[in-house]
């Protein structure tokens, strides 16, 4: 078995930072997407009448779709950095982590 003791703060917090800006990638499309539809059927359902604040609204939605993968992926990078301070903390006291690593 081997010992993992230290987890280096910036490399941590770039993985969780690329990994939260993949998911918020996906999950943005997925609301927006769906979003982007419910507005479009409230849009078709009132024709004739006109519905003010729809295309407002859509722009709106585009935008967060552009901006959250990033904002996901700021607050996994902050996030993982906090969360390797605190894991080197608590290895002080626990001697690490135990892994087992197979040399192919």
């Amino acid at each position: 078995m081997q010992r993992i003791t230290y987890v280096g703060v910036v490399s941590l917090a770039k993985i969780t930072g690329l990994i939260t800006m993949i998911m918020g990638t996906a999950i943005s499309l997925i609301y927006g997407l769906m979003f982007l539809a419910m507005i479009a059927l409230g849009m078709g359902a009132n024709a004739g009448r006109g519905m003010p604040g729809s295309m407002e609204l859509g722009v709106i939605v585009i935008a967060m779709m552009v901006m959250v993968p990033f904002l996901y992926g700021l607050l996994g990078f902050a996030m993982g950095a906090f969360y390797a301070l605190v894991l080197n903390f608590v290895f002080r006291f626990t001697g690490g982590l135990e892994v087992r690593i197979r040399a192919d």
